[in-house]
């Protein structure tokens, strides 16, 4: 099995805290499953046209993040953490015009 796809997801699971397949429902382990099998295949295919492994380990980390480099991935996480803060914080009805651009600063 390819390690470096392997070790990406690895790592995105333990950053966005997602429980591991057995835990999950049936249609959430396919969709694991198919990212897991296309990144792998990826990855042996970027081995077989020797694509440099740090190449290859960027693109990897841009299909799961969005972001070839680990920082700019922490950065969408962060985002993306602030972002689901705010929307559990938004009542039903909409915010207060001052509060919204507060919370918009943060995300």
């Amino acid at each position: 099995m390819p390690e470096r796809a392997q070790h990406l997801i690895d790592d995105y699971l333990a950053r966005t805290g997602l429980p591991r397949d057995t835990t999950l429902d049936a249609a959430y382990q396919l969709q694991w499953h198919y990212l897991r099998d296309m990144l792998h295949r990826l990855e042996v295919i970027m081995d077989d046209e020797q694509i440099p492994a740090s190449t290859a380990g960027r693109i990897i980390r841009c299909l799961l993040y969005g972001s070839p480099h680990p920082a700019d991935a922490e950065l969408r996480m962060e985002q993306h953490k602030h972002k689901q803060m705010a929307d559990l914080l938004t009542p039903p009805g909409g915010l207060h015009p001052r509060l919204a651009k507060a919370l918009d600063r943060l995300t």
